[in-house]
């Protein structure tokens, strides 16, 4: 019987609907094959004949590959059997298969202490936190990282400080000379000069990498992603599903990416300990309150422990593309230059693929640059307001049969917004349909991860169950989300700390708390703060002496008798001189309280005030005048009183600020007093109600004053002590004088 001859392919890409023959494929090359079904007939065989002749089922997932086609592949003409002698690695919706994929895993990258990859030499395996590099410690000048491979270097040992992330995605990354960052540029010309030069590169870590599609999904159940057949998944946490063959989740089927959900939780220790994942994204919604619920401020002065997973980060994902979060956020990113490789963000506006292309290059254009990632949308959402076919309805399964608010059948219907009719089922299928072509082509978005509960209309999965849309979602063939020459490339600059400063209780220390970004590329901070002629440097801290790189720095300044400001200025300097932008941080203090005023005394010639003493104030601002809203300074004192010249049927009106060395307090009460009548002191304060009752005067007082009682003739009687509310105070039958106002007690 004559044997088919092997068609060979070399030097390139091939893409066939189905194998039906017999196929070798040479080092350089790949067969692609499209059919899902059928990818290869009955008897066909595929031979790899190196290990860069790679085979990819550009629709079959890795669990259906090993358990149907693999038995027809050969590598050298050796069964291909996963792991001994293939790697099986997702592929978009699908599978790669590589020859002794598997081989590479302790040798991923090789660095070298001298540039153009010569020199000595040492190897780097997956998952392994290289922190510290022995004899190439801060000697690595140039790597390579083989096709496969994903790898970080940083810095410092703990993967902090100036770091970069390498993607070998479509070949081996060679890298002769390592950017400014990981060595020195001293050059005449500003240029690599490897006579004179020093490398800072103590931190590597290498992952495989997954050519993971598009299309992922948020949530835990395994069964809802099988029959999504999702190419990739978070769950809100960092805790992974792992291969369970009784289940039929296979790991490379999809992967996997923990997320850093909230401020407490998940812990560093659970991030840093997972294997076989490459992303690790920021906080959930730390816009919204039953969310994370932190400020860009929190997450920017938490985010240097993201470095020291060694993974591909993306930022945390607020509610919406358009927010102040995120511009503030992005802001400090940018100012600070902290890595942070992907954009994220949710969507749920009912928008199609060719409006989300925008929001998209919104995203892009904020974050400098960056790919994109939506980690929660669907068509609208149950908070939205757009209008569908069926607006209200009984709830119902994908077959139209009633079920109750829990998915269990039942003969009452449950009136629910947006129900899956057959008309809003329809509704969402062509949306779907057309959506996840749109988002493929959006070069700069590279996976999507979609939400099922926001009303039964837009779900894909209802009680175990594909709906129309979730058909169209389960058997669409995503490409992989991930292209180089989309991603971002982090370079190094000298930066500026971000600085926590605070007052010690004596005001004259200033407490510095900050990271060391800038680790071994940086040789000194200094320290500016305002005197009246413009800003002064008050402190330099120098590597090595005053700090070590990647600290966190906890250092106290003198503040200098001339300093009334209470701003201070940072700039760091790096090993060649630069010096990195400087801006302003505002310094906490304790605010000062402000004084509340009490009548002391009120004659036709003066108005005497006074104040408790007030922590923290060095003096006093009195403002002073016959009118609340024209009110003058007239007087600084580090006196607790004040007398006013008045003249005579007057009201004055007064109010104390309190002054510290580095801020003023709010300002006081204003307090209303009138200044004596014909010879009689007397006082009027604010709204104070005064009646006459039977033995006894009746007096409701917003505030706390001593106000003059006078006999009707002139002469003083008593003076009563006002307490804020109501009181009732006794006195004898008689006719009396108080706050101008003339009384007849009975």
């Amino acid at each position: 019987m004559a044997v088919a001859p092997m068609l060979a392919l070399a030097d390139g890409l091939t893409y066939e609907q189905q194998v039906a023959g017999a196929v070798s494929v040479g080092n350089g090359s790949e067969l692609h094959i499209t059919g899902v079904e059928a990818p290869m007939a009955p008897g066909a065989k595929v031979d790899l004949a190196g290990d860069d002749a790679w085979l990819v089922f550009e629709g079959v997932k890795a669990s259906t590959v090993k358990a149907k086609w693999l038995g027809q592949v050969t590598v050298a003409g050796q069964p291909a059997k996963h792991p001994d002698n293939v790697r099986l690695a997702q592929w978009g919706s699908g599978c790669v298969v590589i020859p002794n994929g598997y081989a590479n895993d302790r040798s991923a990258l090789t660095l070298y202490s001298q540039p153009d990859c010569k020199g000595q030499t040492m190897t780097c395996g997956i998952n392994t936190y290289y922190r510290g590099l022995g004899a190439l410690d801060n000697r690595v000048q140039s790597f390579v990282l083989k096709r496969g491979y994903m790898a970080t270097l940083a810095n410092n040992p703990d993967g902090t400080g100036h770091s970069r992330v390498w993607i070998a995605a479509d070949s081996d990354i060679v890298v002769p000379v390592m950017p400014e960052g990981f060595v020195t540029y001293r050059g005449a010309d500003g240029t690599f000069d490897a006579g004179n030069t020093e490398s800072f590169v103590s931190f590597v870590r290498v992952m495989r990498w997954e050519w993971a599609g598009k299309k992922g999904w948020c949530g835990g159940s395994e069964q809802e992603m099988i029959l999504s057949n999702c190419d990739s998944y978070y769950r809100w946490s960092a805790d992974k599903i792992y291969d369970n063959p009784s289940k039929n989740f296979y790991e490379f089927d999809r992967e996997f990416s923990p997320i850093k959900q909230q401020y407490w939780w998940p812990g560093w220790d659970q991030i840093d300990s997972l294997q076989n994942v490459i992303h690790l994204c920021g906080y959930n919604e730390p816009n919204q309150t039953d969310q994370a619920n932190q400020p860009a401020s929190v997450a920017i002065e938490q985010w240097p422990y993201m470095f020291r997973s060694g993974l591909r980060l993306g930022s945390p994902a607020p509610t919406g593309v358009y927010t102040a979060w995120s511009d503030e956020f992005w802001a400090a990113i940018k100012r600070y230059n902290y890595r942070c490789d992907i954009n994220v963000t949710h969507i749920y506006e009912y928008l199609t693929a060719d409006q989300w292309r925008s929001r998209v290059e919104h995203m892009v254009e904020e974050s400098g640059g960056r790919p994109c990632w939506v980690t929660e949308y669907n068509y609208g959402a149950n908070w939205t307001s757009e209008q569908w076919p069926d607006q209200q309805g009984s709830r119902v399964d994908v077959h139209g049969n009633l079920i109750d608010n829990s998915g269990r059948p039942t003969n009452k219907g449950v009136t629910v917004s947006r129900p899956a009719t057959a008309a809003n089922m329809e509704h969402h299928r062509q949306w779907m349909e057309a959506f996840l072509p749109g988002i493929d082509a959006i070069d700069k978005l590279e996976r999507t991860h979609f939400y099922n509960w926001v009303e039964d209309a837009r779900s894909i999965i209802i009680n175990g169950e594909l709906t129309p849309s979730g058909e169209v979602f389960a058997s669409h063939v995503s490409v992989p989300g991930y292209k180089a020459s989309q991603a971002y490339d982090h370079v190094w600059q000298i930066a500026p700390p971000c600085l926590t400063p605070s007052f010690d209780g004596d005001y004259e220390h200033v407490r510095l708390q900050f990271y060391d970004h800038n680790g071994e590329t940086g040789k000194m901070y200094v320290f500016s703060m305002l005197k009246p002629g413009g800003w002064i440097d008050v402190d330099t801290l120098v590597l090595g002496v005053d700090y070590q790189a990647g600290d966190r720095v906890n250092h106290v300044i003198e503040v200098p008798e001339d300093i009334s400001s209470n701003q201070i200025k940072v700039y760091a300097v790096a090993y060649n001189g630069q010096q990195s932008l400087n801006y302003p941080f505002a310094i906490a203090t304790e605010p000062i309280a402000a004084p509340q005023i009490k009548l002391d005394s009120a004659t036709g010639e003066s108005i005497t005030i006074k104040w408790a003493e007030i922590e923290n104030a060095k003096q006093y601002r009195v403002r002073a005048g016959t009118s609340r809203d024209n009110l003058r300074l007239v007087d600084r004192t580090t006196e607790t009183e004040y007398t006013h010249p008045t003249k005579p049927e007057t009201a004055y009106y007064f109010q104390v600020e309190s002054v510290g060395r580095f801020g003023t307090s709010n300002a006081s009460n204003v307090m209303r007093i009138y200044s004596g009548t014909s010879g009689i002191a007397s006082a009027q304060a604010d709204e104070i109600e005064i009646t006459a009752a039977r033995g006894a005067i009746v007096i409701d007082s917003p505030v706390e004053c001593s106000l003059p009682l006078y006999s009707t003739d002139g002469r003083l009687v008593r003076t009563l002590q006002i307490q804020p509310g109501h009181s009732e105070i006794p006195v004898a039958p008689g006719a009396y004088i108080l706050n101008r106002q003339k009384l007849l007690v009975r």
